[in-house]
């Protein structure tokens, strides 16, 4: 009888121990990782903007002082992601800071503010804004009227290019007129440990899976 016991006690601890190694492992294959604006600004230099605009990115950054800028009109947030935060001072607490201005379609998060942490699923790039220009310019039949943030679905319906459907918006507002800028599809307030930064010999391309695949 004791041998029974033991037996079915044995069989419960390994079933135990088997969920919590599936937990562990679910867990840890689906954390989503992140670059700071200095890795991404490396990656990009390393590898190219071309290529770098290829694969969606998750950036994780602060959002720096006084550069938050929204319009109710156009529903256009656009601020500058850091990686540096800075004391009661002001002064950096980085010594080494890198900034990329970032434009999103769409009202930001209640928690969204200055000088927090945030996480940015989308796009580094720079695209040719007049050849996207061009491109609405000839679809502009088949797009008709669209609500505000509704670009990308009639993009898509009329088959315009993958870059015109990204970019259309942000290049309307001028988003890339000084240069590279980051379009976001998503906008997340950090206010977990649900983020973590990506090991340096990790490929990004590895982890910068679209949002949709999440």
């Amino acid at each position: 009888m004791k041998s029974k016991s033991r037996l079915l006690l044995l069989g419960a601890l390994i079933a135990s121990i088997s969920v919590l190694a599936g937990l562990f492992y679910f867990a840890k294959g689906n954390m989503v990782y992140y670059w700071r604006t200095d890795e991404l600004a490396e990656r990009t230099e390393a590898k190219g903007l071309a290529v770098v605009s290829q694969s969606m990115v998750r950036l994780g950054a602060v959002v720096k002082s006084d550069t938050k800028s929204w319009s109710a009109e156009t529903q256009t947030l656009r601020f500058v992601a850091t990686n540096s935060a800075v004391n009661e001072s002001g002064e950096s607490m980085n010594g080494s800071v890198t900034e990329i201005p970032v434009f999103s379609q769409g009202a930001p998060p209640a928690m969204f503010r200055e000088g927090i942490a945030v996480v940015v699923e989308g796009y580094y790039a720079q695209p040719n804004c007049t050849v996207i220009a061009d491109e609405i310019t000839n679809a502009k039949e088949c797009l008709g009227e669209y609500a505000i943030g509704a670009f990308r679905a009639q993009a898509d319906r009329c088959r315009l290019s993958l870059e015109t459907s990204r970019y259309g918006e942000a290049c309307a507002q001028n988003a890339f007129a000084k240069g590279p800028a980051f379009v976001a599809d998503e906008l997340l307030v950090k206010h977990s440990n649900e983020y973590r930064l990506a090991e340096e010999d990790v490929d990004p391309a590895e982890l910068y899976k679209p949002v949709e695949g999440l």
